[in-house]
């Protein structure tokens, strides 16, 4: 019998416990590695759902559309404009297959139209009904939720702004080879 002697239990013990330990770190590095292609993934969802907002408010008003925290002075932007931001953004838990991430989640976005003070309270509502509310629901997100409220007056970039809030849902997909692109 040419083969080593068999381990007490203490040495088994302490082998197994380097194997777990090893195998440990090797998880834990696999773990990282993971979170950080998810916080990669929404950020991105982030953006894409932000863009996807503003390309489907220009599609339905042919207006300009400005992120909410757009730094372009209001002087140099056009007489009306819209301006979305998303306020709120859960996940749940990503999941994936051997090709895509998947982001289930859900946001609440707020869309604000400004126009000249002069605009007549029937027409704001009119155009942010018809354009708004238009553009939002083809953006490709179920609206939950729809809230405006009575204009309100900006005195100091002389624009009175009507603003709605809209919950979305839905399920982010992103091809895996994105979120590892650096």
């Amino acid at each position: 019998n040419g083969g080593p002697p068999p381990l007490s239990g203490e040495a088994f013990s302490l082998v197994n416990f380097h194997q777990q330990k090893s195998q440990g770190q090797r998880w834990l590095a696999i773990l990282e590695q993971v979170c950080r292609r998810k916080e990669k993934g929404i950020e991105m969802l982030l953006e894409l759902l932000l863009e996807r907002l503003k390309a489907a408010l220009r599609v339905k008003g042919n207006w300009a559309v400005y992120a909410a925290y757009d730094p372009a002075p209001f002087a140099k932007r056009e007489e009306s404009f819209l301006t979305v931001g998303i306020t709120a953004l859960e996940t749940e838990q990503a999941f994936s297959d051997e090709t895509y991430w998947y982001f289930p989640f859900s946001a609440a976005a707020q869309v604000r139209l400004l126009t000249a003070p002069e605009t007549d309270a029937q027409v704001l509502y009119d155009r942010y009904w018809q354009t708004v509310v238009s553009g939002m629901l083809s953006a490709g997100c179920t609206v939950q939720k729809i809230r405006t409220g009575a204009p309100t007056e900006w005195k100091q970039f002389r624009k009175i702004a009507l603003e709605g809030s809209f919950t979305l849902s839905g399920v982010f997909q992103i091809a895996k080879e994105e979120v590892l692109a650096p």
